[in-house]
């Protein structure tokens, strides 16, 4: 990919050319091919059986929760996932709460079910529950689904508590309603993990169902993302919807042999170190040139730094000038489901090296500056 501007920290995407382990997955793409083993259509529309058993060992050993093959369903990407959880259990005219801000491509995905998007607030616990439960309140039975990302949340960064977990699955359960959970950041946390995934305090009820990925972590163009249900029947309810048929067997036989070879653990440590370093360097840069009128939180985990402006500073007018200078970062306002105060910048610190990061905070503070002596 090539940046629209030199110092991007706009774009959510990582550095493949130092995340991807190129040589190990070209040996088991060629193995794969030449024993003709990923070269037919995949069968069942769950997905080929030897990546969802590895992929559910994985997730078995990494989380609180045993997995198995059947719970899972194997997408293209968390973003594919998601969209066939919410065709599933929304039919149109239902509502589905999102944390607002959140994933900015997000909203629209849902919206392509022709439900009903309502924002509810993030504190740094997470989600706003006593927001939610005035969103359940006015809707009831019309709400159906709570997408959230509970751990090194997009865009705010926020790390959900546990009891802030606990508290939405009980609102789920005694309302009806499902929490679909998006765990892509769940394991890239830098010091300590996270609090255990939502389905932990389920029990195994079925109100919530999990997604993640495999693009933040191994490569993005695999496209691989897999969602875990409650059982067998719940995870084939998620099918027919599934407009791609079945997973690619090349590229979810590359991940499956990946786990069975004992590397993923490894590639995900190496993931973590170095998301971890390239958000120290722009931390470091931040907390140099950074104005102090300027909010802002060092992340624990993630992809993204959260930054808030004073009320009498746009982001957009600072995303101008810096766009003159040649960085780029994401106004907070397209996180949101119908807009915000244009006062938040979310600034991405994992595709670009030392100096662009540092060159961008650089142009970033300046751009406020300027803006704010108009």
């Amino acid at each position: 990919m090539t940046p629209k501007y030199p110092y991007d920290l706009r774009t959510g995407y990582p550095n493949t050319e130092i995340l991807v382990p190129h040589e190990k997955l070209a040996a088991i793409a060629q193995d794969l091919l030449l024993t003709d083993r990923a070269t037919q259509y995949g069968g069942i529309l769950q997905g080929p059986l030897m990546p969802r058993e590895q992929i559910a060992k994985w997730l078995t050993a990494n989380a609180t929760q045993p997995a198995t093959p059947e719970q899972l369903v194997i997408t293209s990407g968390a973003i594919a996932a998601t969209d066939l959880v919410c065709r599933t259990v929304t039919e149109p005219g239902d509502i589905v709460v999102v944390e607002d801000p959140t994933f900015y491509y997000m909203i629209n995905i849902l919206k392509m079910s022709n439900i009903e998007v309502v924002g509810v607030p993030m504190t740094p616990q997470g989600m706003d529950l006593e927001a939610l439960a005035g969103v359940v309140e006015q809707y009831g039975e019309r709400l159906k689904l709570v997408y959230s990302i509970p751990s090194y949340h997009n865009p705010t960064g926020v790390n959900a508590s546990p009891e802030n977990r606990k508290k939405l699955v009980e609102l789920a359960q005694q309302n009806n309603f499902t929490v679909l959970e998006d765990t892509t950041y769940q394991w890239l946390y830098f010091d300590s993990p996270p609090p255990p995934l939502c389905r932990h305090y389920d029990n195994g009820s079925g109100h919530v169902v999990s997604v993640g990925s495999f693009s933040k972590t191994l490569m993005p163009s695999l496209r691989l993302g897999w969602i875990w249900a409650a059982d067998e029947a719940h995870a084939q309810s998620f099918t027919k919807f599934k407009g791609d048929s079945v997973a690619s067997t090349l590229t979810s036989g590359m991940v499956g042999e990946f786990i069975a070879q004992g590397q993923y653990d490894t590639q995900l440590e190496y993931a973590r170190n170095h998301y971890a370093e390239r958000c120290g360097v722009l931390v470091e840069a931040l907390q140099k040139v950074m104005l102090d009128y300027v909010q802002w939180d060092v992340p624990q985990g993630g992809y993204f730094v959260w930054m808030t402006l004073p009320e009498h500073i746009k982001a957009q007018d600072v995303l101008e000038l810096s766009q003159a200078r040649g960085a780029d970062f994401m106004p907070g306002r397209l996180a949101y489901v119908d807009g915000a105060d244009d006062r938040y910048m979310r600034v991405c610190f994992t595709m670009m090296d030392d100096e662009k990061l540092q060159t961008g905070a650089q142009i970033i503070a300046e751009s406020i500056e300027a803006v704010a002596a108009r």
